[in-house]
């Protein structure tokens, strides 16, 4: 039996830095936005807060494997 440590299951886990710009409304509601990574390069635009989801899974998805995500 394999017993998985702490230490062994964050090393699986990394971190994605990204930053939301938003455009939102005198209500404070939110119009739309963009995802942008640390560099500053546009990940995807988005109306609407299930639209910022799909923007962020894709970002996500599209980095599996990148080793310029962040390490714990």
């Amino acid at each position: 039996m394999h017993v998985t440590s702490h230490a062994d299951k964050l090393s699986e886990k990394r971190y994605a830095t990204v930053i939301l710009r938003l455009m939102i409304d005198r209500r404070d509601g939110l119009v739309s936005g963009e995802v942008v990574d640390t560099d500053g390069e546009l990940c995807g635009r988005f109306a609407g807060w299930r639209e910022l989801i799909r923007v962020v899974c894709d970002y996500v998805e599209g980095r599996q494997g990148d080793a310029t995500l962040d390490s714990p």
